[in-house]
């Protein structure tokens, strides 16, 4: 029982991790379209990249 419920609490903290990542690129790609469409399309894609290199690691830490 003990191990389904901290597997569980694992669980809501990678959604939340996602869901603050998914609403921080939003505001990110928001603030880029303002400044312009090229620019943002090069910060959409670096934010990406960084999210894709930082995220594996942050699941093989856990």
């Amino acid at each position: 029982m003990r191990k389904s419920k901290s597997f569980l609490f694992l669980v809501v903290i990678l959604v939340t991790l996602a869901l603050s990542k998914v609403v921080l690129l939003g505001v990110v790609t928001r603030m880029s379209l303002q400044c312009g469409m090229v620019t943002g399309q090069i910060q959409i894609g670096t934010i990406l990249h960084t999210i894709l290199e930082i995220y594996p690691m942050v699941i093989f830490k856990v």
